[in-house]
């Protein structure tokens, strides 16, 4: 029942509940890490308890997590989907955290990858992203 933890730590978080989200998300990952999952699972584990703590209003706390998840992800093969939605993840709490030049790097990186990718729908995000952190 454990695997179902990220899960209803989206939905929390989609309905608003961020500190909901954010329980579930640490008990995920505190499974995770139980198991030795593998890095990169642990990682994104890591980076969506970080995003749901900036909305709990603790960003350094949060973008912290963030990138500590970024780098167990780089370690392992992870999809490039994946990488591209977490690197927008860490230039949004960079913003939060007025790291206008992180939140700059983060975009550009993950848009690099989107391309790559061919992920079309996440090129506009991170365009406006990228928009945004220029005029800052």
């Amino acid at each position: 029942m454990a695997f179902l933890l990220p899960l209803r730590g989206s939905i929390q978080f989609q309905r608003w509940k961020f500190r909901a989200a954010a329980k579930d998300y640490k008990m995920a990952l505190n499974d995770a890490e139980g198991k030795s999952a593998a890095p990169k699972e642990c990682g994104f584990l890591l980076t969506e308890l970080g995003f749901a703590e900036v909305f709990c209003l603790k960003p350094r706390e949060g973008k912290q997590k963030i990138e500590d998840g970024l780098k167990l992800m780089f370690q392992g093969p992870s999809s490039p989907g994946f990488l591209v939605r977490v690197l927008r993840k860490h230039a949004i709490s960079s913003m939060v955290n007025f790291d206008f030049q992180g939140a700059r790097a983060s975009a550009k990186a993950a848009l690099k990858i989107a391309e790559d990718a061919q992920l079309y729908d996440q090129l506009q995000p991170l365009k406006r992203i990228i928009t945004m952190v220029r005029s800052a």
